[in-house]
């Protein structure tokens, strides 16, 4: 077993489900035989655009001041934050299931320092001690993503943020790369919704994915492929259904 770990990174198509957990924790038990695993969770699929919507309809209800504060900005972004934390502990629960150490981990438990701005927030600092410990005694950690945590409240990150989440910590952790596994089967040459012929891209370079993400590309998160560039992490992305690399970056 390699010393070094992979961080595992769950899209919410990939947890959309019951089985669906069951299956991401079956993969995450097969590369724990192999070497330290980091699993970043991202809310299961449809339940970020449910906690968005029910936060504006609350705060558009009669009687209710149309400028929210501080407070209210704050409330709002652990309201939508919450799918992770679900997402992270039922992953961990089928972890469990399967007879491995498993801890869901929240923004502060994990150690991932954001800045004050609620709703669009960015990672400043990751002090990964309790990730790493969990680690040290053979342990899987089931980080929350898409949040972060600034002076005792909760900031997320934007959708898409569990990229940066995972990418973050795998610069943090010295990670051997950043798997994900994410609805699509890889990169492809065309969105094969409008392309049926599109074809999977086997590999890529970090500058590639970075202009792909920036030009709007929904491919990765444009600040996580600016800092896995950064930092040359390589990066695999997986289909929901095999273990086999369709797409490697870097």
């Amino acid at each position: 077993m390699t010393n070094a770990p992979v961080v595992l990174k769950f899209g919410g198509e990939a947890l959309a489900s019951p089985e669906r957990i069951a299956a991401a924790a079956r993969r995450v038990a097969r590369r724990a035989e192999r070497q330290p695993v980091v699993v970043v969770a991202s809310a299961r699929r449809g339940v970020t655009d449910h906690l968005l919507d029910l936060v504006r309809r609350v705060g558009q209800a009669p009687g209710l001041s149309p400028e929210p504060g501080l407070g209210a900005r704050s409330a709002a972004d652990r309201a939508v934050a919450s799918g992770e934390l679900v997402s992270a502990a039922l992953l961990a629960l089928a972890l469990e299931h399967l007879g491995i150490r498993a801890e869901p981990l929240d923004a502060r438990e994990a150690g991932l320092l954001s800045d004050g701005r609620f709703g669009d927030a960015a990672l400043r600092t990751i002090r990964a001690t309790r990730v790493q410990r969990l680690l040290s005694r053979g342990g899987v950690p089931v980080v929350t993503g898409f949040q972060g945590w600034h002076r005792g409240r909760v900031t997320t990150l934007g959708r898409g943020g569990s990229d940066i989440t995972a990418v973050g910590l795998a610069a943090e952790l010295g990670a051997e790369r950043c798997e994900f596994v994410k609805g699509t089967a890889g990169l492809m040459t065309a969105d094969p919704k409008l392309v049926p012929g599109a074809r999977v891209i086997r590999a890529a370079s970090h500058r590639f994915v970075a202009q792909l993400a920036e030009a709007g590309a929904k491919v990765l998160h444009p600040a996580a492929a600016r800092a896995a560039e950064q930092h040359q992490i390589r990066l695999a992305f997986l289909s929901l259904d095999s273990d086999e690399v369709r797409t490697l970056v870097g």
